[in-house]
C-alpha cells in the first residue's frame, strides 16, 4: 500500500498499530477504531482491506 501511494510504510500504519491489530483482530469497523492509531479517516481508508485480511488468516 505505502509503495503504491509513494509513503514511507509508517504513514499507513505505524509499527505499534500493526501490533494492536495482530492483537485485537478486528472483525468490523467499530473494532478497528479501537486499535491504537486508527481514527476515522484511516478506518474509512483501510478498515475494509485490512479486515478482509485478518478475516482470511483467522479461518
Amino acid at each position: 500500500m505505502a509503495k503504491d501511494k509513494g509513503v514511507p510504510p509508517f504513514v499507513i500504519f505505524s509499527d505499534k498499530t500493526l501490533k494492536d491489530l495482530s492483537v485485537k483482530k478486528p472483525k468490523s469497523h467499530d473494532e478497528f477504531l479501537d486499535v491504537y492509531g486508527i481514527g476515522k479517516s484511516k478506518c474509512e481508508k483501510y478498515a475494509d482491506t485490512f479486515l478482509s485480511l485478518i478475516g482470511e488468516h483467522s479461518a
